[in-house]
């Protein structure tokens, strides 16, 4: 069983003018969420849909420099699951804008698909890890990892070295499906490309780039205060807390942490705080001209504090 979601990306040119909202001037992503559920959680669909709705765009601004894009989601069809979201080119006030090519508008629409697939394609393919060999060749890259290969085209390698919004918007979307265990993989497929990643995959596209980490700065904050809102007893997944007043998620790095929990000497409960180090990743975005956060994680536990009304005391390292 499947959940089918359509992305049509759209241009407005004189022919959509004319003839009104024809998709005709489109090119077709159908994304498919695989899994044995007919229902799908609206969180699920609306982060994973909405970080990489920001991944297309972002990959549009590179592609075709100077164009403006904007994303609409259409009406669902009567009696079925399927969410339209339409990628269209802002009109530039220029009456020449109005004669463009058709066909120039599917060729960079197409070229925006393909740069997207193949970058999930390199990411799968190296789950987020270092490449062994890097050989550029007749405008191509040659990727080895792992006694395996992929080919891909020298930007699409760049984007992916390089682009840390990129990679950002692909884990932040990739991280939500793979939280959810309803969801047993995801297809992107249009004409000319398909993507297509199981279960086990959704953990790897949601995994950070280390060619990206490489550019990023650590930062280590000690003996803070995080407010438990969300427990998970799983190394590869995130726990979410409030820090400084802004909710954030956070793997738990710490071996020590995990064998008191096994050992029973740690019981969580919702608003319940952690002392630890936090190690905040920061990346520089140059339209902002300073460093954001980008990835939190929890490198060295000191305590856990309880409420006072609780009976059970706070526990803390030696």
């Amino acid at each position: 069983m499947f959940f089918g979601g359509t992305i049509i990306l759209k241009n407005t040119v004189l022919g959509r003018l004319l003839r009104g909202d024809s998709v005709s001037n489109a090119v077709v992503l159908k994304i498919k969420y695989l899994g044995q559920v007919y229902q799908m959680d609206v969180d699920t669909l609306v982060v994973s849909l909405l970080n990489f709705a920001e991944m297309l765009k972002a990959v549009g601004k590179k592609t075709v420099p100077g164009e403006e894009f904007q994303l609409k989601i259409d009406a669902t069809e009567k009696g079925s699951f399927v969410v339209v979201l339409e990628i269209v080119k802002k009109a530039a006030g220029n009456l020449l804008d109005l004669f463009a090519s058709p066909q120039t508008t599917l060729d960079s629409l197409s070229k925006i698909i393909a740069i997207v697939v193949n970058i999930m394609n390199l990411k799968k393919f190296l789950k987020g890890e270092k490449p062994e060999q890097v050989t550029v060749q007749d405008g191509n890259v040659i990727v080895v990892k792992d006694g395996g290969q992929i080919i891909v085209a020298e930007n699409v390698y760049k984007i992916y070295a390089e682009n840390s919004e990129i990679n950002h918007q692909m884990e932040k979307s990739y991280e939500k499906l793979s939280d959810n265990p309803e969801i047993e993989g995801v297809v992107f497929e249009n004409e000319n490309n398909v993507f297509v990643a199981g279960r086990a995959d959704l953990f790897n596209m949601a995994r950070e780039n280390q060619l990206i980490a490489e550019q990023e700065i650590k930062e280590l904050k000690r003996d803070v205060r995080l407010s438990i809102v969300k427990i998970v007893f799983q190394k590869n997944r995130k726990w979410e807390f409030v820090y400084e007043g802004s909710k954030i998620s956070a793997y738990m790095a710490d071996d020590t942490f995990w064998r008191l929990i096994d050992e029973g000497r740690l019981r969580f409960s919702k608003g319940d705080v952690i002392v630890a180090d936090l190690e905040i990743t920061k990346v520089f975005e140059p339209e902002l001209n300073c460093h954001v956060n980008k990835g939190f994680r929890v490198v060295s536990f000191v305590g856990h504090e309880r409420p006072a009304t609780y009976q059970q005391e706070s526990f803390f390292l030696e």
